[in-house]
Protein backbone atom coordinates (compact mmCIF):
# COMPACT_ATOMS: atom_id res chain seq x y z
CA UNK A 1 0.00 0.00 0.00
CA UNK A 2 3.12 2.19 0.69
CA UNK A 3 4.65 1.37 -2.21
CA UNK A 4 1.40 2.24 -4.01
CA UNK A 5 0.92 5.62 -2.57
CA UNK A 6 4.69 6.08 -2.86
CA UNK A 7 3.91 5.59 -6.76
CA UNK A 8 1.35 7.58 -7.06
CA UNK A 9 3.58 10.45 -5.27
CA UNK A 10 6.42 10.13 -8.00
CA UNK A 11 4.11 10.16 -10.70
CA UNK A 12 2.28 12.86 -9.89
CA UNK A 13 5.79 14.78 -8.83
CA UNK A 14 6.80 13.68 -12.38
CA UNK A 15 3.60 15.36 -14.09
CA UNK A 16 3.85 18.45 -12.09
CA UNK A 17 8.26 18.63 -13.12
CA UNK A 18 6.79 18.07 -16.80
CA UNK A 19 3.58 20.69 -15.92
CA UNK A 20 6.41 23.09 -14.64
CA UNK A 21 8.94 22.95 -17.71
CA UNK A 22 5.97 23.03 -20.26
CA UNK A 23 5.13 26.28 -18.47
CA UNK A 24 8.97 27.37 -18.42
CA UNK A 25 9.15 26.78 -21.92
CA UNK A 26 5.74 28.60 -22.05
CA UNK A 27 7.34 31.54 -20.39
CA UNK A 28 10.26 31.43 -22.22
CA UNK A 29 8.34 31.54 -25.59
CA UNK A 30 5.86 33.90 -24.58
CA UNK A 31 8.85 36.46 -23.09
CA UNK A 32 10.87 35.92 -26.86
CA UNK A 33 7.06 36.58 -28.51
CA UNK A 34 6.30 39.40 -26.48
CA UNK A 35 10.27 40.70 -27.18
CA UNK A 36 9.97 40.09 -30.71
CA UNK A 37 7.10 42.05 -31.23
CA UNK A 38 7.77 44.89 -29.03
CA UNK A 39 10.81 44.90 -31.35
CA UNK A 40 8.74 45.14 -34.57
CA UNK A 41 6.44 47.69 -32.79
CA UNK A 42 9.41 49.91 -32.18
CA UNK A 43 10.36 49.29 -35.86
CA UNK A 44 7.21 50.50 -36.89
CA UNK A 45 6.82 53.23 -34.94
CA UNK A 46 10.26 54.82 -35.89
CA UNK A 47 9.46 53.76 -39.58
CA UNK A 48 6.26 55.74 -39.32
CA UNK A 49 7.82 58.94 -37.49
CA UNK A 50 9.90 58.91 -40.53
CA UNK A 51 7.41 58.64 -43.09
CA UNK A 52 5.61 61.02 -41.14
CA UNK A 53 8.70 63.78 -41.39
CA UNK A 54 9.32 63.18 -45.03
CA UNK A 55 5.89 63.98 -45.62
CA UNK A 56 5.85 66.89 -43.87
CA UNK A 57 8.54 67.79 -45.49
CA UNK A 58 6.97 66.83 -49.24
CA UNK A 59 4.30 68.60 -48.02
CA UNK A 60 5.96 71.80 -47.73
CA UNK A 61 7.70 71.37 -51.12
CA UNK A 62 4.36 70.67 -52.92
CA UNK A 63 2.81 73.93 -50.94
CA UNK A 64 5.99 75.91 -52.47
CA UNK A 65 5.95 74.38 -55.83
CA UNK A 66 1.98 75.20 -55.47
CA UNK A 67 2.29 78.73 -54.60
CA UNK A 68 4.85 79.27 -57.45
CA UNK A 69 2.79 77.96 -60.07
CA UNK A 70 -0.06 79.80 -59.04
CA UNK A 71 2.04 83.27 -59.07
CA UNK A 72 3.44 82.11 -62.36
CA UNK A 73 -0.06 82.00 -63.78
CA UNK A 74 -0.71 85.23 -62.51
CA UNK A 75 1.94 86.86 -63.38
CA UNK A 76 1.23 85.87 -67.33
CA UNK A 77 -2.44 86.49 -66.35
CA UNK A 78 -1.25 90.25 -65.54
CA UNK A 79 1.64 90.54 -68.17
CA UNK A 80 -0.22 89.22 -71.15
CA UNK A 81 -1.37 91.80 -72.85
CA UNK A 82 1.60 93.04 -72.90
CA UNK A 83 3.63 90.19 -73.75
CA UNK A 84 1.47 89.65 -77.12
CA UNK A 85 1.92 93.42 -77.98
CA UNK A 86 5.16 92.78 -77.64
CA UNK A 87 5.44 89.56 -79.79
CA UNK A 88 2.98 90.94 -82.25
CA UNK A 89 5.00 93.99 -82.75
CA UNK A 90 8.67 91.59 -82.94
CA UNK A 91 6.86 89.61 -85.93
CA UNK A 92 6.63 92.89 -87.96
CA UNK A 93 9.80 93.71 -87.03
CA UNK A 94 8.35 97.20 -85.61
CA UNK A 95 10.08 99.42 -83.01
CA UNK A 96 7.90 102.05 -82.62
CA UNK A 97 5.66 102.91 -79.13
CA UNK A 98 2.43 102.01 -78.97
CA UNK A 99 0.09 104.89 -80.54
CA UNK A 100 -2.46 107.12 -78.41
CA UNK A 101 -5.59 107.42 -79.19
CA UNK A 102 -6.42 110.48 -80.71
CA UNK A 103 -9.61 112.75 -81.66
CA UNK A 104 -11.56 111.93 -84.54
CA UNK A 105 -10.28 115.17 -86.63
CA UNK A 106 -6.97 115.37 -84.77
CA UNK A 107 -4.03 116.56 -87.66
CA UNK A 108 -1.88 113.91 -89.22
CA UNK A 109 2.08 114.10 -88.61
CA UNK A 110 4.03 116.18 -91.13
CA UNK A 111 5.62 112.59 -92.04
CA UNK A 112 2.10 111.24 -93.07
CA UNK A 113 1.21 110.59 -96.84
CA UNK A 114 0.19 113.68 -99.07
CA UNK A 115 -3.14 111.41 -99.24
CA UNK A 116 -3.69 111.27 -95.71
CA UNK A 117 -3.71 115.55 -95.35
CA UNK A 118 -5.67 116.14 -98.70
CA UNK A 119 -8.67 113.66 -96.81
CA UNK A 120 -8.14 116.49 -93.60
CA UNK A 121 -8.20 119.48 -95.30
CA UNK A 122 -11.01 118.01 -97.34
CA UNK A 123 -12.74 117.13 -93.82
CA UNK A 124 -11.84 120.91 -93.15
CA UNK A 125 -13.52 122.33 -96.17
CA UNK A 126 -16.48 120.18 -95.56
CA UNK A 127 -16.99 121.45 -91.63
CA UNK A 128 -16.78 125.29 -92.91
CA UNK A 129 -18.78 124.98 -95.58
CA UNK A 130 -21.34 123.29 -93.93
CA UNK A 131 -21.11 125.67 -90.85
CA UNK A 132 -21.36 128.68 -93.25
CA UNK A 133 -25.59 127.18 -94.48
CA UNK A 134 -26.24 126.83 -91.16
CA UNK A 135 -25.24 130.14 -90.44
CA UNK A 136 -26.13 131.90 -94.10
CA UNK A 137 -29.31 130.06 -94.63
CA UNK A 138 -30.76 128.65 -91.27
CA UNK A 139 -29.74 131.52 -89.19
CA UNK A 140 -28.39 128.84 -86.44
CA UNK A 141 -27.48 131.94 -83.71
CA UNK A 142 -31.03 133.09 -83.66
CA UNK A 143 -31.31 129.73 -81.25
CA UNK A 144 -30.19 131.44 -78.06
CA UNK A 145 -29.64 127.49 -77.03
CA UNK A 146 -27.05 127.37 -79.02
CA UNK A 147 -23.99 125.82 -77.96
CA UNK A 148 -20.46 124.55 -79.32
CA UNK A 149 -21.36 120.98 -78.61
CA UNK A 150 -24.76 120.78 -80.28
CA UNK A 151 -23.57 122.81 -83.31
CA UNK A 152 -20.23 120.06 -83.27
CA UNK A 153 -22.74 117.07 -83.34
CA UNK A 154 -24.80 118.90 -86.10
CA UNK A 155 -21.39 119.39 -88.23
CA UNK A 156 -20.66 115.40 -87.45
CA UNK A 157 -17.22 116.37 -85.44
CA UNK A 158 -16.13 117.07 -81.93
CA UNK A 159 -16.08 120.21 -80.03
CA UNK A 160 -12.34 120.94 -79.74
CA UNK A 161 -11.84 120.58 -83.37
CA UNK A 162 -14.47 122.77 -84.40
CA UNK A 163 -13.44 125.57 -81.67
CA UNK A 164 -9.72 125.30 -83.35
CA UNK A 165 -11.10 125.54 -86.70
CA UNK A 166 -13.18 128.47 -86.36
CA UNK A 167 -10.23 130.12 -84.41
CA UNK A 168 -7.91 129.00 -87.18
CA UNK A 169 -10.64 130.31 -89.99
CA UNK A 170 -12.14 133.62 -88.05
CA UNK A 171 -9.32 134.07 -85.61
CA UNK A 172 -12.55 134.21 -82.94
CA UNK A 173 -13.86 132.23 -79.89
CA UNK A 174 -17.31 130.20 -80.66
CA UNK A 175 -18.99 132.70 -78.33
CA UNK A 176 -17.07 135.66 -80.40
CA UNK A 177 -18.22 134.31 -83.69
CA UNK A 178 -21.72 133.54 -83.03
CA UNK A 179 -22.49 136.81 -81.29
CA UNK A 180 -20.94 138.55 -84.38
CA UNK A 181 -24.00 137.21 -86.42
CA UNK A 182 -26.66 138.16 -83.56
CA UNK A 183 -25.37 141.18 -83.32
CA UNK A 184 -25.26 142.17 -86.95
CA UNK A 185 -29.31 140.59 -87.14
CA UNK A 186 -29.89 143.15 -83.90
CA UNK A 187 -28.31 146.18 -86.16
CA UNK A 188 -31.16 144.82 -89.29
CA UNK A 189 -34.05 144.67 -87.13
CA UNK A 190 -33.45 148.05 -85.12
CA UNK A 191 -33.37 149.67 -89.18
CA UNK A 192 -37.15 147.98 -89.63
CA UNK A 193 -39.82 150.73 -89.06
CA UNK A 194 -41.76 147.81 -88.10
CA UNK A 195 -39.62 147.07 -85.07
CA UNK A 196 -39.43 151.23 -83.71
CA UNK A 197 -41.98 149.56 -80.91
CA UNK A 198 -39.89 146.88 -79.98
CA UNK A 199 -37.78 147.38 -76.87
CA UNK A 200 -34.19 146.95 -76.28
CA UNK A 201 -34.50 143.46 -74.26
CA UNK A 202 -37.18 141.85 -76.76
CA UNK A 203 -34.87 142.86 -79.52
CA UNK A 204 -31.88 141.32 -78.32
CA UNK A 205 -33.88 138.19 -77.68
CA UNK A 206 -35.25 137.89 -81.39
CA UNK A 207 -31.19 138.75 -82.37
CA UNK A 208 -30.67 135.35 -80.32
CA UNK A 209 -29.41 136.72 -76.78
CA UNK A 210 -30.48 135.61 -73.72
CA UNK A 211 -29.94 138.07 -71.47
CA UNK A 212 -29.61 141.48 -72.06
CA UNK A 213 -26.86 142.62 -70.31
CA UNK A 214 -24.96 140.14 -72.48
CA UNK A 215 -26.49 141.71 -75.40
CA UNK A 216 -25.08 145.07 -74.22
CA UNK A 217 -21.80 144.08 -73.50
CA UNK A 218 -21.36 142.22 -77.06
CA UNK A 219 -23.21 145.54 -78.83
CA UNK A 220 -20.37 147.28 -77.67
CA UNK A 221 -17.42 145.56 -78.32
CA UNK A 222 -18.13 145.34 -82.05
CA UNK A 223 -19.54 148.95 -82.78
CA UNK A 224 -18.27 150.88 -79.93
CA UNK A 225 -21.86 152.38 -78.61
CA UNK A 226 -24.65 151.27 -76.63
CA UNK A 227 -27.70 149.94 -77.95
CA UNK A 228 -29.54 153.19 -77.05
CA UNK A 229 -26.50 155.42 -78.39
CA UNK A 230 -26.32 153.61 -81.43
CA UNK A 231 -30.25 154.34 -82.20
CA UNK A 232 -29.50 157.60 -82.95
CA UNK A 233 -27.00 157.19 -85.47
CA UNK A 234 -28.09 158.35 -88.95
CA UNK A 235 -25.89 155.75 -90.65
CA UNK A 236 -25.81 152.56 -88.56
CA UNK A 237 -25.34 150.03 -90.85
CA UNK A 238 -21.75 151.38 -91.86
CA UNK A 239 -20.97 151.03 -88.31
CA UNK A 240 -21.10 146.91 -87.87
CA UNK A 241 -20.03 146.90 -91.86
CA UNK A 242 -16.77 148.44 -90.99
CA UNK A 243 -15.61 146.02 -88.15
Amino acid sequence: AIHSQLKIIQDSLFRLEKIMKVEDIDLKINKSINAHLLDQFENIQSRLSNELKKYKTTNDVLMYLTFLFAATLLFIFIRRPFLLALITRKRKGTKKPYPKIRDTHTRVPASSSNKEIEIYKSDDSRILQKLSEMIEKDKIYLDSDLTLRRLAINLSTNTTYLSKLINQKYQQNFNSFINKYRIKESIRLMEHPENANLTLEALSERAGFNSKSSFNTFFKKYTGYTPTAYLHQKEPSKIIDSQ
